[in-house]
């Protein structure tokens, strides 16, 4: 495996190897997001359970099984308790504090293997709280960032579609389409080129370390666009999977139970791609490097010998 990451690797290389990891080192890794995650799991549970809600299964009445599926979902989103509403905003809050250190931990961890070296889940934990407040300040920036960069096209967008939209609806329907499909493209490739600020953050102690990202993708940005396209539609596959065999629970305290652990589990292996990617592009910019003093050499030696 040391073999494998020393040099630059194609798209399915990273693939298979993210996948490699997650086998190998999964006890390790899948305690990592649980010592973040599970107490969260945990609050969900107690908090919907205290606003009435039933353990096994919830289901809202219907004639068929899709009308109480359907009817389910629309009574849950309206008949949201309080309590309800106030729990998920704290579980948020937790989670834009300790996500970011649990991916710095998973970062830590594929770097241990990388490097041959052994470690323990709490060495990696504590060592990636050492740089808490850098990698949350970091994300707090980058998610500003990314509300403006998508909020103000997209307003742009939709007051442009809806005046063609009056003047003739099919226009004005398709103009919409592609503008947003174009924006999320655009976006998504600004934001793969920033997306290794964590690591930077992380190793090189600089914060954001958005310009190091920049430095990093250069040359790489589609295939890393690419990549995290291919990565969120394997762990959407597998979370829709689970939620659709799970569907049966309603929005049972058990039903959300299980979409937690295995969003646990999707977690840790886009996390872990998010790795594999990152030592994949310190790897090139290693070997760019190197290839740039070769050259550099070359051009002086054959200037000296020009000068004799």
């Amino acid at each position: 495996m040391n073999k494998i990451f020393a040099r630059p690797k194609k798209f399915g290389e990273i693939l298979d190897l993210t996948f490699q990891l997650c086998k190998q080192h999964f006890s390790s890794l899948f305690l990592i997001l649980f010592v973040f995650v599970g107490p969260l799991i945990v609050i969900q549970a107690v908090v919907q359970l205290l606003s009435g809600r039933s353990f096994v299964r919830e289901v809202a009445s219907g004639e068929s099984f899709i009308e109480q599926f359907i009817n389910t979902y629309d009574q849950s989103a309206i008949n949201m308790s309080g309590a309800e509403i106030g729990g998920n905003l704290f579980i948020g809050l937790l989670q834009m504090l300790f996500y970011p250190v649990a991916v710095a931990a998973i970062i830590l961890l594929v770097k241990r293997v990388k490097d041959q070296d052994s470690y323990t889940v709490k060495s990696l934990i504590k060592q990636a709280f050492s740089r808490f407040w850098p990698l949350f300040w970091s994300t707090v920036l980058l998610s500003i960032i990314f509300l403006g960069i998508l909020f103000f096209p997209l307003l742009i967008v939709g007051g442009i579609g809806a005046i063609v939209t009056i003047g003739s609806p099919p226009v004005g329907i398709l103009f919409i389409l592609l503008s947003f499909i174009g924006v999320l493209f655009g976006v998504g490739l600004l934001m793969s080129r920033w997306s290794f600020y964590l690591p930077s953050s992380l190793f090189d102690r600089i914060a954001p370390g958005m310009t190091k990202s920049w430095q990093l993708t250069q040359g790489r940005s589609w295939m890393t666009f690419w990549l995290y396209v291919t990565l969120t539609i394997i762990v959407a596959f597998i979370g829709l999977t689970v939620e659709f065999l799970a569907m049966f629970l309603g929005t049972s305290v058990l039903y959300h139970i299980i979409v937690n652990i295995v969003s646990m589990f999707t977690m840790l292996i886009f996390f872990v791609g998010y790795a594999v990617m990152y030592f994949d592009l310190e790897v090139r910019q290693s070997a760019d490097d190197l290839k740039d003093m070769i050259s550099d050499y070359q051009v002086d030696d054959n200037h000296d010998e020009t000068i004799r």
